[in-house]
């Protein structure tokens, strides 16, 4: 019966480890995904503000 449960733990504790990293990998991507858009989202509000700045400028 010990030994079952060794083993099982050793099993568990295999498949843990590049388990937690695959997860820890998709949030990274998630994280730059979001990060990524939120700042593409910036930049597009900042190019919009610039360009009714430039116009006004130039009426």
């Amino acid at each position: 019966m010990k030994d079952t449960n060794r083993r099982n733990a050793l099993i568990t504790n295999s498949l843990q480890g590049p388990t937690n990293r695959i997860i820890s990998d998709m949030l990274c991507v998630c994280n730059a995904t979001c990060i990524a858009s939120w700042a593409y989202i910036r930049a597009r509000i900042l190019m919009s503000q610039a360009v009714t700045l430039l116009t006004s400028l130039i009426r």
